[in-house]
């Protein structure tokens, strides 16, 4: 497996997970629209293809899409235009000024930056009083119980620093040193696959992180995938189809009122 954690989203194609997280999305949108009226200026860390840059662009913020892979950021600039700055940086140095950003959005990526370094670069980069909305997968719902049945063939993954996301204290103490009216909504995500075979195929060729697991697996690839498989059975309907959610995180905040 490669060291290098941007070079984790090019092992697979992004496009099937990008695809799933779009009604996040309409969800991190809505609560932007709601509490920051355009004109203003808006950046999405860790933008991926573009799913948020392009519906911030639309709604008539002027926007900044930062995302450091190269792969995602091709599709990403190809689906936006010129109507979105994008940034070939990491979400621990956006290379953005200091206070010139009203609102930062992220789906699912802000969670995988240093836990400290991160939110540390986006209180940097708003101005006083600016806006955060981000989201982390919960702990509950099919997405967590994969989780748990993926570490019962690679423990180290515990420690992942993302994970901790997912509990609303441990987000609560991140953001605390930079941002006030700190708010933990949950949702829930709907979460389909016609069949065990549709779901394998998306875990070997659709997910990022699930390549990345399969290749830090090493000689324990089998046994991961047959602890996958066995989780998307345990889940599968009488037809023969997986149809359940998981649940996320919104996590809102507002920057302290001096840089």
């Amino acid at each position: 497996m490669t060291s290098d954690p941007i070079e984790m989203w090019n092992l697979a194609d992004y496009a099937p997970t990008a695809q799933r997280l779009e009604p996040v999305a309409d969800t991190i949108i809505d609560t932007v629209t709601r509490a920051l009226l355009p004109p203003a200026v808006a950046v999405d860390v860790g933008a991926g293809h573009g799913q948020l840059a392009t519906r911030l662009a639309a709604g008539g913020y002027r926007t900044f899409a930062q995302e450091p892979s190269r792969r995602m950021r091709q599709v990403g600039e190809a689906r936006t235009g010129t109507g979105v700055g994008w940034l070939a940086t990491t979400a621990e140095e956006t290379g953005l000024a200091d206070a010139s950003v009203d609102v930062a959005t992220s789906s699912f990526a802000l969670m995988f930056a240093d836990p400290q370094r991160g939110p540390q670069e986006i209180a940097r980069i708003l101005r006083p009083h600016g806006l955060l909305v981000m989201t982390a997968w919960a702990p509950r719902g099919f997405l967590h119980r994969m989780t748990t049945a993926m570490l019962t063939v690679l423990p180290r993954m515990a420690a992942a620093p993302h994970l901790g996301w997912g509990d609303p204290s441990v987000a609560q103490a991140r953001l605390e040193p930079y941002f006030h009216d700190i708010a933990v909504e949950r949702h829930e995500l709907p979460w389909r696959f016609a069949s065990v075979t549709d779901g394998m195929a998306f875990y070997h060729h659709g997910s990022p992180a699930h390549a990345a697991a399969f290749a830090m697996a090493g000689d324990q690839r089998a046994a991961l995938d047959a602890r996958l498989r066995q989780h998307l059975h345990d889940d599968t309907s009488a037809d023969g189809s997986i149809d359940t959610t998981t649940e996320y995180l919104l996590i809102s905040a507002r920057r302290g009122p001096t840089p």
